[in-house]
């Protein structure tokens, strides 16, 4: 693997990533992988906070160099420390962004302003830089410079309310998905909106500020949440609403867990043969889809304990063989083994400097040509800081002032 090959979809696009945790890292790393220079700016000393977060490269707990959170989000980029806080600092950072293209951060609009990050301010710099801000509610509005995390911006984008789906009883509490998932979302319309910006560039001849709302991108995902409200007034909530049929859910076997989505009439008969047609399934309880989802804790009862001498693989085979909507739910070890990811080399290993060789998570497509992928591990803190201030046309002995200043 050749960072520095030019067959690929981005090259030539040079990205600044000034953010911390998830959501900006996470765009400008979509952005690296497929070929951006990226340079990751971090605070000297203690760095991105994401560097503090679990869990740990094995041996290496506590490790700022081994954060698996900032190693997965930092693959192809060059990392420097710069002080956007210190004079000095921002005289460095802004003949960083006299030669980008794109700066992606995600303070809100007070910080940012404070940080010399505001919109206004870089364009005066360099009129062609287009500037990403990722925050939980936009850069406008009453809530634009409230503190906020990714909890924020699931529950405010009505996410959380909704989960986890399959709820038996709305007297028991919503609960967040695992990780920072609208931080994750925020990152990917982020860099979307980015390459769209890019695009538009070409036609107005200067670039321009995306402001991505995570809040907004969690309510764009709500499916039909708000259909049913136009038209039904009906609120979608975490226990869902009584379908058409049942089983509709998630059943235990021998080994794990499997997704069941028995809607019609054909896939019950299907279910019921793959059972071995028991006495039970001729219940008046179980007589129509109507019946079955009235009475559908019965049921699961019922099927559970048929499903408790089987696997998950081999139900699920039974059910491809009737073509049932019965599908396995992976865990995480599963997820690593399955063949399918396998032949398609969905996971990558990397060898990092630190934390040693790792397996990491690949693109969810392929391109028939030019190349996405992991072009260097996630940087050390300041790994790249004369690499690059060299390119800058700052020499060492500047660059030793500047480290006795503080501001790199």
């Amino acid at each position: 693997m050749n960072p520095d090959s030019q067959d690929t979809m981005l090259a030539g696009l040079k990205v600044i990533d000034c953010g911390e945790n998830v959501s900006a890292p996470y765009a400008a790393k979509l952005m690296g992988d497929l070929g951006a220079e990226v340079i990751k700016v971090e605070p000297p000393g203690v760095g991105d906070i994401a560097r503090s977060r679990g869990p740990f490269a094995r041996d290496h707990e506590g490790d700022r160099e081994c954060s698996g959170l900032f190693l997965a989000l930092n693959t192809s980029k060059r990392g420097v420390t710069i002080d956007l806080d210190n004079p000095e600092g921002r005289s460095v950072f802004d003949r960083l962004i006299k030669h980008a293209d794109v700066l992606i951060h995600n303070y809100p609009p007070l910080r940012a302003k404070s940080l010399g990050l505001d919109y206004e301010r870089l364009s005066q710099v360099n009129d062609q830089l287009i500037v990403t801000q990722i925050t939980v509610y936009g850069a406008t509005g009453p809530k634009a410079d409230w503190m906020a995390h990714n909890l924020n911006g699931v529950a405010a984008g009505g996410w959380l309310y909704m989960s986890p789906g399959y709820s038996k009883d709305m007297e028991l509490p919503p609960l967040k998905t695992f990780g920072q998932q609208g931080d994750f979302q925020g990152g990917i319309h982020g860099a979307l909106a980015t390459m769209g910006a890019l695009f538009a560039r070409r036609a107005i001849g200067r670039g321009q500020l995306v402001d991505v709302s995570i809040q907004e991108a969690i309510a764009a995902a709500l499916e039909l949440g708000f259909v049913k409200w136009t038209y039904n007034g009906e609120i979608s909530h975490r226990c869902g609403t009584l379908g058409p049929s049942a089983p509709y859910g998630i059943l235990r076997c021998k080994d794990g867990l499997l997704h069941f989505l028995i809607l019609e009439d054909a896939h019950w008969k299907g279910l019921v043969k793959i059972m071995g047609s028991p006495e039970w399934t001729s219940w008046d309880l179980f007589n129509t889809g109507r019946d079955r989802a009235l009475n559908q804790d019965v049921l699961e009862m019922q099927i559970e304990e048929w499903l408790k001498d089987y696997t998950m693989d081999e139900v699920y085979q039974m059910a491809r063989r009737e073509r049932l909507p019965i599908a396995p739910v992976a865990d995480l070890n599963q997820l690593l083994k399955m063949d399918q990811l396998k032949e398609r080399g969905y996971f990558t290993e990397l060898d990092h400097p630190a934390a040693g060789r790792l397996t990491y998570a690949g693109a969810p497509y392929k391109l028939s040509t030019r190349a996405w992928a992991l072009r260097r591990p996630a940087p050390l803190l300041g790994q790249h800081n004369r690499e690059v201030l060299a390119e800058l046309g700052i020499d060492n002995d500047e660059m030793v002032r500047l480290e006795k200043a503080g501001a790199i």
